[in-house]
């Protein structure tokens, strides 16, 4: 009689024979013409007031292509966190 799995068995998992060997995926493996990574920078102090943001060292900085700061977002009626929640009207 085959005994229920549940909570506490072990499940075998099927794709760890491709990554042990290798030959698995991950998703910094998928590269796209013209993709672009995103780094989201926060301040290390907590309630904090971040007075103004100096963009022009990151901007000169090779392969940066954009700093996008709240301020930014503002004419799109986007939320200030980078969660591109709407704000509401």
């Amino acid at each position: 009689m085959a005994e229920a799995l549940g909570f506490g068995h072990s499940v075998k998992r099927k794709e760890d024979a491709r990554f042990l060997r290798g030959r698995g995926n991950y998703i910094e493996d998928i590269k796209f013409p013209g993709m672009l990574w995103l780094d989201i920078v926060r301040s290390p102090f907590a309630h904090a007031k971040i007075k103004s943001i100096n963009k022009e060292k990151a901007l000169a900085t090779p392969g940066v292509a954009a700093v996008i700061t709240g301020a930014d977002l503002v004419p799109y009626k986007l939320a200030w966190m980078p969660t591109l929640e709407r704000i509401p009207k």
